[in-house]
């Protein structure tokens, strides 16, 4: 850049780079402590919202029910989740966390913790504030870009 201003491409290549380390980042943050990538939201959310359904999990994560029951049956195998069937609904089924799931699930918030700290380690208050801001920016301009694009086909199991 030599002390130029970088154009909107290079600070897209650059966005992508910090994205795609964010997440090897943390991936191996995760896989260190015996997680699938993915499963820390799933304990996340179970910890916010103990008795949620597979449903309202799916929902909450924007990802296909496919992908959570296949995410449950592991967990639940792994002794990190328990299913327990509603009373006044056979058909219902809420998902809690174990203790171990719990026990891994405070793991996973170090690892958040890890990220943040060296994330905006040196950054300024005023650094901190300016990133928040376009990035808010950001994501409204996407939010409003996605809602001129068509729907996407609905799946077999949405």
């Amino acid at each position: 850049m030599n002390n130029q201003h970088p154009d909107i491409g290079q600070v897209e290549d650059r966005l992508a780079a910090f994205v795609r380390q964010r997440r090897r980042t943390m991936q191996r943050y995760f896989s260190s402590i015996g997680m699938f990538n993915g499963h820390p939201a799933m304990l996340f959310h179970l910890r916010r919202q103990p008795g949620i359904t597979q449903k309202e999990l799916a929902g909450c994560m924007e990802i296909s029910k496919a992908c959570v029951t296949t995410s449950v049956r592991r967990l639940e195998a792994a002794g990190l989740i328990r299913r327990e069937g509603d009373p006044a609904d056979g058909r219902v089924t809420h998902l809690y966390l174990t203790p171990t799931g719990e026990e891994l699930d405070a793991a996973c918030a170090r690892g958040r913790d890890f990220l943040i700290e060296t994330l905006y380690q040196g950054l300024t208050e005023e650094e901190t504030a300016a990133l928040y801001t376009a990035l808010d920016k950001m994501i409204r301009n996407l939010q409003a870009a996605a809602a001129t694009l068509p729907e996407p086909p609905q799946g077999k199991d949405e």
